[in-house]
């Protein structure tokens, strides 16, 4: 009973890889404080309107499911952001 699990694995990292992707291609690609608040403000607002307002559950996790990749990704891009501000160096450069 191990492979359920593992396809269900293998299929939301899927889902999230697939939608960071199209964020990093469509969410201000190229003003990552633009698309780090427009990535939290929408996934914070998702979050909310997904959990008190949708009753449907397939929607509910759907929405659910985007919102907190937005959430992920625009606390990531934050922190790259602050990381890179306090030690002028790339968060993502080695030995970093």
């Amino acid at each position: 009973m191990v492979l359920p699990q593992i396809a269900i694995g293998v299929g939301a990292a899927s889902f999230w890889r697939g939608c960071w992707y199209i964020l990093d291609d469509h969410c201000y690609p190229n003003h990552p404080q633009a698309s780090a608040a427009v990535c939290l403000g929408a996934g914070s607002l998702g979050t909310y309107v997904f959990t008190e307002h949708v009753g449907q559950p397939y929607l509910r996790l759907g929405g659910l499911a985007v919102s907190c990749v937005l959430l992920w990704r625009g606390t990531w891009i934050a922190s790259d952001q602050v990381y890179e501000a306090v030690w002028k160096a790339s968060a993502t450069d080695a030995g970093h």
